[in-house]
């Protein structure tokens, strides 16, 4: 009995042991994120015309399209990141 009982130990380290030093699954692959996008592209992006460069009106576009394509929500994550760098770049200061 005692001899099942340390078998039993010593494979529970064992496996422990296993699955402590298991390399970590790889995580998901983020893109980098695009630098080079002009205003023209970001308006395009948000469906603002071209003289529409109003903080509010970006702001409520943004809001509108990210709450189809958000990724939560069963959408693209890279629609997600094309949506908020265009915000970036139409709200950043001149």
């Amino acid at each position: 009995m005692k001899i099942l009982l340390f078998v039993a130990f010593l494979t529970a380290i064992l496996v422990a042991l296993r699955l402590m030093t298991r390399p970590a699954p790889p995580g998901p692959r983020r893109q980098p994120a695009r630098q080079d996008m002009s205003r023209d592209e970001a308006r395009a992006i948000l469906g603002l015309e071209d003289d529409e460069t109003d903080p509010q009106h970006v702001i409520e576009a943004h809001r509108r399209l990210m709450q189809k394509v958000h990724p939560d929500k069963g959408g693209s994550a890279h629609l997600a990141r094309q949506l908020n760098e265009a915000k970036r770049v139409l709200l950043q200061k001149e």
